[in-house]
Order: structure tokens, then sequence, then C-alpha cells
């Protein structure tokens, strides 16, 4: 029995130089969002990455940069947010260039515009769950409580700051000083034909067992199998092993 299911879509990998002194330090995807994303309750030294929402389908239609939109219902948008943000005591002028960033599914669309209008809009549909994008908190442990809040000038790229995108990679070059720099990233993703104990009918199965169940994924003129990444696998919290066709 062949079923449908959501492919999750992550930040594949991260590469390129260091940060430029102070950082001095390489990119990396944090492995959960943070816990807030205004201006100064969270902060780094050199470009980092996260998922936010996976497989959305669009409750409105959102600019993204030159000039086009995500149409209203499109299906298995997946969110991914990069910033490079100064800590600002003291104010320094950080850059991190020619970082190249890595995804499961194409990029459909880039929200970068200077004041950050983009991002806070959509945030609705795309920001993480547990993730605070729009509230003041009282502090963020020892820094004061003088935060902001996307939308707000120089939220997005300007400047030297530039980007490029080729299918599923995108190549981020960003310079700042205070406050930083965010981008949302959209790609699209869809669903996946699977088949449980491929060849049995009924399908049935039993989780709490000590075997093993054989899944198959199957393969479309828009699926290859072998991009899937299989440490983002799962069924149902189960361990997945991975066997090759030989």
């Amino acid at each position: 029995m062949a079923l449908a299911i959501s492919q999750r879509a992550d930040i594949l990998s991260v590469s390129g130089p260091n940060s430029a002194p102070p950082g001095s330090s390489p990119p990396e995807i944090l492995s959960a969002p943070p816990p807030d994303v205004t201006d100064i309750c969270v902060s780094n030294w050199f470009q980092q990455g996260f998922n936010e929402k996976q497989q959305v389908t669009t409750t409105k239609a959102w600019s993204v940069d030159g000039g086009g939109t995500i149409p209203q219902g499109t299906t298995y948008v997946n969110s991914h947010m990069i910033f490079l943000n100064d800590p600002g005591i003291p104010v320094k002028t950080m850059s991190h260039s020619n970082v190249v960033w890595t995804f499961d599914f194409p990029i459909i669309g880039v929200m970068s515009d200077s004041g950050g209008n983009f991002e806070a809009d959509s945030t609705p549909d795309f920001g993480a769950a547990a993730t605070n994008y729009t509230n003041f908190p009282t502090a963020c442990g020892s820094i004061p409580p003088s935060d902001r809040a996307a939308p707000f000038a120089a939220r997005g790229l300007e400047g030297a700051d530039q980007y490029s995108v080729l299918g599923n990679t995108l190549t981020l070059s960003m310079t700042v000083t205070q406050p930083g720099d965010w981008i949302r990233v959209l790609t699209r993703g869809q669903n996946v034909q699977v088949d449980i104990k491929p060849g049995s009918y009924p399908n049935c199965f039993n989780i709490n067992g000590n075997g093993v169940v054989p899944i198959a994924v199957l393969g479309s003129q828009t699926l290859n199998v072998g991009d899937i990444n299989s440490t983002s696998l799962n069924f149902n919290g189960l361990q997945v092993r991975v066997k090759p066709n030989n």
C-alpha cells in the first residue's frame, strides 16, 4: 500500500570561510530555532541559520525580493532564517562573506528588504512556533530591555550586502554594525510516496515489536530518492536504518 507523506525540509549544509575579525568563526546551522529573534536578544559573530515552519500552505500572497509573490494557497512551503547580528555592546562592524547555504529543496523566494517588512508580514505563516518575533521582553539576560522587533530600519540587507540563488543553494555576504541583518529563505517541498512492507497486503505492522518494518520510498519524475537527506528521516519517532537498493 503506497501512502503520501510530507517530506520535512532542512538546511542541508553550510560552507564558506570564517567571518572576518572579531568573529573569525565558521558559519553554523542551529539545531533549534532561538527562543527570541528580536534585535538584541540573540546575537552572534558569524552567520547562523535555522529552520522555521515546514510544509506550510500559505494563507495570503507573500511578497519576496524582486517584486514577486508566493501566491495564497501555495502548498509545501518551507521557511528558513539566516542572520548576522552584532551583540551591540560595544558596537562593532562585522562581516561574513561568500557563505554557501544548501537546502533540501529549490529556493522559491528570499525576503531581505531593508526594513524587514516582508519577513515581519509573513511571520504568522512562517515563523517558528516557539520563537518570539514580535513581543518586547523585559530583558534578555543581562542586556537592557531596549529591544526592537521587525520591521525596523536596516533589519534586512543593504549597502554591500548581497546574495545569489542557484537551485537549492544561496550564496550570501553580510556586513553589519547595529542592527544586524536577517533574511528569510523559502523553499518548495512536495509529498513523497512510500510503501510500507512492500509486496505485502494488507500492510499490517507493529511498532511496539522488536523487529524491523521495511519501508520503500518511491521515486518519481520530480523526486530522486538519492537526493533525500537520510539523517532527517523518521518513522513515528522510531530509528531509521537506510538500506541501499543493490
